[in-house]
């Protein structure tokens, strides 16, 4: 009759058991050692090892993967668009080159609104100093040309650096707008100095001044010089106080008086222009840091038959006109002798006043600021050839012009003043322009 036998367990099934290879048993009861069943137990905690191992591994590689994206699309810690890695190599997909603003700082604005273009269409309207910087952002290698397209009432701007340029991997911020308040003012003659308070916001002011024309001469016959041109640049602070004194075609600021005849005989000349100019300070003549010179006045008409006090009919000399104001002044003119002698008065200079003309009499001569008076001869019974004075000497560029006699007529003009550029930047004058009363001009 056949035996029943039980099978042997195998150590899988007792470690599926939660007993140890080791104790296993056959069907008879003998304890059983895992190495009977073909199988080492060690095998498998190694082949667990392994597995775990290699999970390990694929993790950190995931991880490793995560990050180099994160890093390639991460912004930069500027702000700006940093250089992103080609990825073509990984993904076939191309990265957009890198763009970067363009902008820098405005300066001087006071009160309303510019507006700035970036290469002919790129617009930035700013209403304040401060940085600024335009919308469109250019890539490396890219031209950037700033310009200003509308400007802010009574200011003046420009683009004082940085105006154009080439982007090189990095923002740009170089480019400087620089604005100051605009405006003029002209001045003409009062016969009083009058006082300008210079506005918020301004640092220089271009100066322009013309001084007066001298006088005719009585009858009317002769003209006086005209007067002299200065230009030129003054640095000023917001709130300083500068003086304009403008001159006058009747000798007001610095123009010499001629010698004044009986109205009847018509026969004195004309007075000196006035120079125009600018003070600074406590406004006094050795305050002045820009002068045009008044031109000298025209000389009288030398005169027949002219009626003195008491009915006496006498010739009479024309008396010299007065030199013109200035820096210093034009010497006045005075009448000659008749024996072919001569002296002219002479224009002012940079160091000294004009002399005075004439040889019978003589004029005065210029001084500091002023023109000298003309001088006459007065009344004689010799016979004397009627003819009109001499137009008067100019008023000086940097010196005067001269006196001058009109033929057989004995009596002097007035020589011009000098004008006067050494306080002021960038000066220029000019000789004789100006007709009528002076005037100046002030721009900012």
């Amino acid at each position: 009759m056949a035996t029943g036998c039980s099978q042997a367990p195998t150590a899988m099934d007792a470690a599926r058991d939660g007993d140890s290879a080791s104790d296993a048993t056959r069907g008879d009861g003998t304890a059983t050692d895992a190495s009977d069943a073909g199988v080492d137990a060690h095998e498998f905690d190694s082949l667990d090892d392994d597995a775990a191992v290699d999970a390990a591994d694929d993790v950190a590689m995931d991880v490793d993967d995560v990050a180099d994206a994160v890093a390639r699309d991460a912004p930069s810690s500027d702000g700006s668009d940093v250089a992103l890695e080609d990825r073509a190599s990984d993904t076939g997909v191309d990265v957009p080159a890198p763009r970067f603003a363009v902008g820098g700082v405005l300066r001087g604005l006071t009160a309303g609104t510019i507006t700035l273009r970036n290469n002919g269409g790129d617009d930035s309207t700013l209403n304040a100093d401060g940085m600024f910087r335009f919308a469109q952002r250019l890539p490396t290698g890219a031209m950037y040309a700033v310009t200003i397209e509308t400007l802010p009432a009574n200011h003046q701007c420009l683009v004082s650096a940085g105006a154009t340029g080439t982007v090189a991997g990095a923002d740009v911020t170089s480019v400087v707008v620089d604005c100051a308040v605009s405006g003029t003012r002209l001045f003409t003659r009062t016969g009083a100095p009058e006082t300008f308070v210079v506005p918020a916001g301004v640092s220089t002011i271009s100066i322009e001044a013309w001084g007066a024309e001298g006088a005719l001469n009585e009858d009317m016959s002769a003209i006086g010089g005209s007067g002299g041109y200065a230009s030129g640049t003054l640095d000023v602070m917001p709130g300083q106080s500068l003086t304009v004194t403008v001159g006058g075609q009747d000798g007001f600021n610095g123009g010499g008086a001629s010698f004044r005849l009986p109205a009847s005989c018509r026969s004195t000349g004309g007075s000196g222009g006035g120079a125009s100019d600018v003070r600074v300070g406590a406004a006094t003549i050795a305050d002045r840091v820009i002068v045009a010179a008044g031109g000298g006045g025209a000389g009288g008409n030398q005169s027949r038959l002219c009626t003195m006090l008491g009915g006496m009919l006498v010739n009479m000399f024309g008396s010299g006109g007065g030199g013109g104001g200035g820096y210093y002044g034009g010497g006045g003119g005075g009448v000659d002798f008749d024996d072919g002698t001569t002296l002219a008065p002479t224009g002012g200079t940079q160091t000294a006043g004009g002399r005075g003309g004439g040889t019978l009499t003589r004029g005065n001569p210029g001084v500091l600021g002023g023109g000298g008076g003309g001088d006459a001869r007065g009344a004689t019974l010799d016979p004397l050839t009627a003819v009109a004075g001499a137009g008067g000497g100019g008023g000086g560029g940097l010196v005067g012009q001269d006196g001058r006699r009109n033929g057989l007529n004995r009596a002097y003009s007035g020589a011009g003043g000098s004008s006067y550029i050494g306080g002021v930047r960038d000066g220029v004058t000019r000789a004789a322009e100006r007709r009528g009363d002076g005037q100046v001009r002030f721009r900012w």
